[in-house]
């Protein structure tokens, strides 16, 4: 692998890799970041310090760690809980009845008796 194209430097990004199409490991196209070097510490440091300055100069809003609800969330929860109660009652109820059946098959049965002649 020819490394030289890898810390060159190239106007044309991908270009300098048309003659490599085909081999058997292809040569990564280079980052787009600025590696950290001796050089250009002071630029990187720079760089890094206006970006935080921009950061820090946004307008933004400030946020509660536990924002209150609104009043229609609270009286949407307050209508979930009792479809809530009321369906927990009819699952109830339906058991109660059905362990009422179990226990009095007698009752029934004779009932169809009576009922179907």
């Amino acid at each position: 692998m020819n490394t030289t194209l890898l810390l060159s430097h190239r106007p044309l990004p991908g270009a300098e890799f048309a003659g490599l199409i085909g081999q058997r490991w292809p040569v990564v196209p280079p980052s787009l970041r600025t590696p950290p070097r001796p050089e250009n510490r002071a630029y990187l440091r720079a760089l890094r310090a206006a970006e935080v300055a921009a950061w820090e100069a946004q307008d933004r809003p400030a946020v509660r760690a536990f924002p209150r609800l609104e009043a229609e969330e609270v009286a949407e929860g307050r209508w979930f809980a009792v479809l809530g109660l009321i369906g927990g009652g009819a699952v109830a109820y339906g058991l109660w009845t059905t362990g009422w059946l179990v226990q009095h098959w007698d009752r029934f049965v004779a009932f169809a008796h009576r009922l179907l002649g």
